[in-house]
């Protein structure tokens, strides 16, 4: 191999490193850039926290007095337990945020639950929370009153409808029972008198032949 060819690998190599510490450099700048914002939002929440904690416990005080009915050394020990676990939580939200810990931030459900549990174990026996009674609205209750009064028209209207539906029924029936019963006592009445159908040929029909063949020799005497 020439010293030209050894020259020219030579200078490729150190172009490679060139560009390889150029962008490791970059990479570094990059990072560093990263931790000094995350240090910086850290530092924000804070001071957010301590300028905010005055009134965070005015709120917690206000929520245990009005809300939960305690007073006293109980209000004190709820805040102060309140507080506590608030203050882990942000803790530990600020340690995963500054770590990039992606487990921690997957469990980090578990973490709320614990800083939740002040409030799960409180209490409020015998608390009567005061509301002011809603203004009664006038045309909202005339308008119930007339759709009442209009239900209660039709519910009329539709009972005296079956009413008089059944009264029928009832006629229409104990009209139709009176005929039927009626009907086999005519069929059983004989007949008499001169409109009495003639009697149909039976073996005593010579006895009617007779009596007639004597009403025709009567007439016929006469006649002579």
């Amino acid at each position: 191999m020439s010293d030209t060819m050894i020259t020219m690998l030579a200078l490729l190599a150190a172009e490679l490193l060139l560009l390889l510490l150029v962008l490791l450099s970059v990479a570094w700048f990059r990072g560093r850039a990263a931790c000094r914002r995350d240090e910086r939002a850290i530092r924000l929440l804070v001071t957010r926290i301590r300028n905010s904690r005055a009134e965070r416990e005015t709120g917690i005080e206000r929520f245990l007095d009005e809300r939960m009915g305690l007073s006293g050394e109980e209000l004190e020990q709820a805040k102060k337990a309140i507080l506590q676990s608030e203050l882990v939580l942000l803790k530990r939200f600020a340690e995963v945020y500054r770590g990039r810990d992606a487990d921690a931030a997957a469990r980090f459900d578990a973490d709320l639950i614990t800083a939740l549990t002040p409030y799960h174990e409180l209490k409020a026996d015998n608390v009567v929370v005061a509301s002011e009674p809603a203004p009664a609205d006038n045309s909202e209750l005339e308008k119930l009153r007339e759709q009442n009064q209009l239900l209660s028209d039709e519910l009329s209207g539709n009972m005296e409808t079956m009413s008089k539906m059944l009264r029928e029924f009832s006629t229409m029936f104990a009209g139709s029972s009176g005929d039927a019963a009626a009907t086999p006592a005519a069929e059983t009445v004989p007949v008499t008198g001169p409109s009495q159908a003639p009697a149909s040929d039976s073996p005593d029909r010579p006895a009617d032949t007779a009596s007639t063949t004597a009403a025709e020799g009567d007439v016929g005497g006469g006649v002579e």
